[in-house]
């Protein structure tokens, strides 16, 4: 069975539609048999191509210079689209695939039915439900009002739509029994705000612990573990400015960030898919959103009192992230709520485990269900 990804990373697009990708592609290998696996993937400041290679995948690099829109939300346009698909169909050769995933905002249904020409079957991931697509799969893994309705007139009626957290794509270390550390004495908090982090609220997030919460802290001591991708640009300057913080941990492309929060008395983080990693994991959480199209999905799950939305980005200063902190750690009670709120989000059979179930049914019905 062969199988394509159009997927990309960069800095403006940050890591997560790799990420999750690459945690679908792994479970997808353990679950068929004989799976041929490509990544297709444009050559942006920021990519993760030598990532997916490293992790055994054969990758295609695209020779594409349109505007990256995808960072933006915007589809982008109909020959643009039809263009980047006729490069695609040139890379993948004269074989046909079995299975195209799409993992792109600025792509939509005038990509894919192109694609159509040597792909089988197609799957989108989405979030937005802002353009039409032409597929046989879509999954959108957002929590929101009335999500079941999003995608009523942007996909035919025939697709197939796995729409929740409960499709959430996690990695495999993110299904064992974990239990937070709530009650350690020394907390342990954990700042990650995703792979490239192109805004920097990692140092703004650092100066609000270290410079205002820290040197004022008189009941307790704390630690600190910051996270950061391989592509985050600003690694150099926060190791200088932080080098005297013997109490911070620094930890680069890390495949064990599920350990980390099960560590950690609370996060920092930002929104998007790592809300879904701290859901299953139940660590308590303040969340500061670094795109548009994270507001909404982390509002309403601070309505559920699943995290606490300390606001975007453009608006939050250190002293209120400090703020914010202090007022967890000072109280066990609201840890102990938001982490329970935020387990009943997701649960150690849903994700993975249910949209591998759901494509092995689907694909059995066009005869690509062996596995």
């Amino acid at each position: 069975m062969k199988l394509a990804i159009r997927v990309d990373a960069s800095i403006r697009i940050g890591t997560g539609h790799v990420a999750r990708c690459l945690a679908f592609a792994s479970a997808l290998k353990k679950t068929f048999l004989n799976l041929d696996i490509t990544f297709l993937c444009r050559n942006a400041l920021g990519n993760m191509n030598a990532h997916i290679r490293a992790q055994g995948y054969r990758v295609c690099e695209l020779d594409i210079n349109e505007v990256d829109l995808a960072f933006t939300g915007k589809e982008l346009q109909v020959n643009c689209q039809q263009n980047e698909a006729d490069i695609c169909l040139k890379q993948l050769g004269s074989n046909k695939y079995h299975l195209l995933i799409v993992d792109h905002y600025g792509l939509s249904e005038h990509f894919c039915c192109k694609m159509r020409l040597k792909c089988e079957q197609i799957m989108v991931i989405d979030d937005l439900a802002n353009r039409k697509h032409d597929c046989d799969l879509l999954l959108d893994q957002n929590l929101l009002p009335e999500f079941s309705n999003r995608y009523r007139d942007l996909v035919n009626k025939e697709t197939l739509l796995l729409l929740g957290p409960k499709y959430a794509l996690l990695r495999d270390e993110f299904y064992l029994e974990y239990h937070p550390m709530l009650f350690e004495k020394v907390p342990n908090i954990l700042v990650f705000f995703g792979g490239s982090d192109s805004a920097n609220v990692t140092r703004t997030a650092l100066l609000g612990l270290t410079r205002v919460l820290k040197p004022a802290f008189k009941a307790q001591d704390f630690n600190i573990d910051v996270v950061l991708g391989a592509s985050n640009p600003w690694k150099e300057s926060l190791f200088a400015e932080f080098a005297d913080c013997q109490y911070l941990s620094w930890h680069v492309q890390c495949d064990y960030i599920a350990k980390l929060m099960t560590n950690a008395t609370l996060s920092l983080g930002a929104g998007g898919s790592s809300h879904w990693e701290r859901c299953i994991t139940g660590v308590p959480s303040v969340v500061i959103t670094v795109a548009d199209n994270q507001i909404a999905t982390t509002q309403y799950l601070a309505s559920l009192g699943a995290c606490q939305f300390l606001g975007d980005v453009k608006n939050v200063t250190s002293e209120e992230i400090a703020l914010a902190v202090n007022r967890l750690l000072g109280s066990l009670e609201l840890r102990q709520q938001l982490s329970d709120n935020a387990r009943q989000i997701i649960n150690l059979d849903d994700g993975l485990p249910r949209v591998l179930d759901a494509l092995k049914t689907y694909l059995a019905t066009t005869g690509m269900g062996e596995s």
